[in-house]
Order: structure tokens, then sequence, then C-alpha cells
């Protein structure tokens, strides 16, 4: 290990690494032992969190030379945002600011903003690796379930001498019009097994966001029932919401 790992700051950020649930420990592990590797589960479950810390700690021990970030500039269904004034990477720093949040996170907004500055940490959009080789990278694709199977090979295809590359995505969250053209959903049935490539999936239960909002999005999602499509609004009455550390009470039940 790194004599790095000494600093304080850096003890920090490896206290921050520590998985919170064995799916985790299993996708950290997987990410180790895998040149490819997917993580694929729903928001708060730590697939990119986790993915850019073990990239941090790559670059902290001198594994690899640079990051590099990368998320398709798919809009979310029934989104608009419009015209993105500015350059290429500004108009990409849209799409990547919950990466840019990680990041901040575990080390620190002026560390990230030099890293990035620097270009050790690098944006960039799948359409403009053609003609590259990574070589000596840590490669994360977020959000991959809003790519295709052709964007995720070319950005395979990139692939350069030691490098790793971390797919994260959730499956349930497809914004592509023809959904069974992801990237997840080919990756899962054609790459199962490969040499190699490790796949890990993250469930409900290694959510580590806030508990009353997970909740409650979960909620949303049932079926809406006989007013469906009665044109009413429901009437909301008294009920409990129940969940894993949850101590007050929410109304949200309909009558």
């Amino acid at each position: 290990m790194h004599n790095g790992r000494q600093d304080p700051a850096i003890e920090e950020l490896y206290d921050k690494l520590q998985p919170k649930s064995v799916n985790q420990a299993s996708y950290i592990k997987a990410i180790r032992d895998n040149t490819i590797c997917f993580g694929v589960g729903p928001p708060g479950s730590g697939k990119t969190y986790i993915a850019a810390g073990q990239a941090l700690e790559a670059l902290i021990n001198r594994e690899v030379d640079r990051i590099i970030l990368i998320r398709p500039a798919v809009q979310a269904e029934g989104e608009n945002l419009g015209f993105i004034p500015g350059n290429a990477k500004a108009k990409i720093d849209v799409y990547l600011r919950p990466l840019y949040d990680i990041l901040d996170t575990l080390i620190g907004v002026n560390v990230a903003a030099a890293l990035i500055q620097d270009e050790i940490i690098q944006v960039a959009q799948v359409a403009y690796l053609r003609g590259r080789t990574l070589d000596n990278c840590f490669i994360i694709f977020d959000e991959a379930q809003n790519a295709t199977k052709d964007q995720l090979k070319l950005v395979m295809n990139r692939l350069g001498e030691n490098s790793k590359l971390v797919v994260t995505g959730d499956p349930d969250q497809i914004d592509l019009k023809e959904k069974q053209f992801s990237s997840l959903v080919v990756a899962e049935t054609k790459l199962s097994g490969t040499p190699g490539v490790g796949y890990i999936r993250l469930e409900p239960m290694d959510q580590q966001r806030n508990a009353v909002g997970t909740e409650a999005a979960r909620l949303l999602d049932l079926d809406d029932g006989p007013f469906e499509d009665s044109g009413r609004a429901p009437k909301l009455r008294n009920r409990r919401l129940r969940g894993k550390g949850l101590n007050n009470q929410m109304d949200l039940s309909v009558a």
C-alpha cells in the first residue's frame, strides 16, 4: 500500500470507502478482481459512490494515472433541458454533476477541482473517445442504462494497458425510447460468465439514502388503483409510512 495512506486526509477517505453491506463488499471485490465490472442497482445503493471510491484508491496507490468519467447525455423521460450554453465540457458537466458531488464528498471540493483542472480526473463524452487508447486509466461509465450497446462497445474498445472499466446503472431507470437496446440489458444477457468481467446486482437493502425519501418513492411506484383514470385527485387519509429507521409519520395513503 502506498505510504500516502499515512496522511490523515487519506485515512479519512479510506474510512468513507468501507462497505455498508455484504453486497457492497462483493462489489468492491469484483471491481478489484476484474478488468470490467458492472454495478447494477437502485438509486442510493452505492454503485457509483463505490466505483468513484475505488478509482480514487487506485489513483492514490499509483495503480493508475488518470480517472475518466463518462455519462450518456440523455434527458430523463418527460424532461426538456433545452439549449445548454458553453463549450463541450460545460454541456456534459450538467449530466456529470452527480459524479462531481460524489468526488466532493470523498475528497473535498478544492482537491476534486484541482484534480480536474490538472486533467488527472477527466470528463469525456462517448463520441469523443473514438481514436483514443486509454492506458493506465480507471474509467467510470455511469448511468449506462441510457447508453446503447454500440456506445458501450466503443468505450470497451478504448481500454488500453493497465486500465479498468466500471459500468454503473439502474435497469429500472432507462430513458431510451427503445429500452431493449440499453447496454445494461444486453450486457447482462451476453457477458455473464465472461472471464475478466464482473457483474454485481445491488438491492434496495443496500440503499444508504434518506429512508423516508426512498420509501415514499417506492410507494409512488405502486399501482394507482381505481382512481387512475377517473380524472379526480386521490383524497389523502391518515396512514403511517413505515421503513427502516423511520420514527415519524407521513400521510401518503389514499381514500
